[in-house]
């Protein structure tokens, strides 16, 4: 009898070894993420200018798959102007739609927005401060 046959004969350790796998994958996938988009932030907070962001009344969902099986991203939107052109502002995600996102848009009212002069699509919306 091999060893492969040995760990496999068991429907547990097979299930373990299995999520294992699965664990490893779903870290080295999810950590350059995170990454990548606290240093997109922290460049932007470094270079960036600040201006005034405004709810627009919208809350928006980003999923990029909507299915049953993967959760909303809501975000409540604001707005901004550079040099007179309008710019749109995606807050922090929220699950549930109905219950932070709305809080965060009628609690907060305006909040700071910091954008890169050469390019205000790349902003970092300070919309978490002093919801709690």
């Amino acid at each position: 009898m091999s060893i492969f046959s040995k760990l496999f004969d068991s429907p547990v350790t097979a299930g373990l070894v299995i999520g294992g796998v699965v664990l490893i994958i779903t870290l080295a996938i999810g950590i350059p993420i995170v990454v990548n988009k606290l240093s997109e932030d922290n460049y932007v907070k470094t270079n960036g200018v600040s201006t005034v962001g405004t709810p627009t009344g919208k809350i928006v969902d980003t999923r990029t798959h909507k299915s049953s099986r993967t959760s909303p991203n809501w975000h409540v939107e604001y707005e901004f102007f550079v040099n007179g052109t309008r710019y749109t502002a995606l807050g922090g995600k929220s699950d549930n739609v109905s219950d932070l996102a709305q809080k965060r848009a009628d609690y907060i009212g305006t909040i700071n927005i910091i954008y890169l002069p050469d390019d205000p699509t790349r902003y970092y919306a300070d919309d978490f401060r002093n919801i709690f």
